[in-house]
């Protein structure tokens, strides 16, 4: 059926209004800036989940048990693991520890980039 022929669909100010503020919001792409502090931490990050996945396989743990142990869904364990979770709470991930028997900690150590 062409455009021209299809029946107009009437659309509320309030919806047309949340659609503005929508593609208003898409409008603004990250840029570096934007994601540089979450980039200095990304690897210790993905170490330390790798540290997880590596003590669940250990235990013999599948994703729906560990999700069971923890209270957290399988899907945001997935997602944790798969690397596209990119800013896990600290409750998600020490539930994951606690459910594959490890403590979670914050560790600091000398900053090599810190010019002295």
């Amino acid at each position: 059926m062409p455009i021209e022929s299809r029946p107009r669909i009437e659309v509320s100010p309030e919806v047309r209004e949340r659609a503005r503020i929508a593609r208003e919001k898409l409008t603004h792409r990250p840029g570096l800036e934007d994601v540089e502090d979450f980039l200095y931490f990304y690897p210790a990050l993905r170490q330390a989940v790798h540290g997880l996945k590596t003590a669940r396989i250990a235990a013999s743990l599948t994703l729906a048990q560990v999700a069971e142990k923890s209270g957290q869904t399988e899907e945001t364990l997935a997602r944790l693991e798969a690397a596209t979770l990119h800013n896990p709470t600290w409750k998600t991930l020490g539930d994951y520890a606690h459910a594959v028997g490890l403590n979670l900690s914050l560790a600091l150590a000398p900053d090599s980039q810190v010019a002295t």
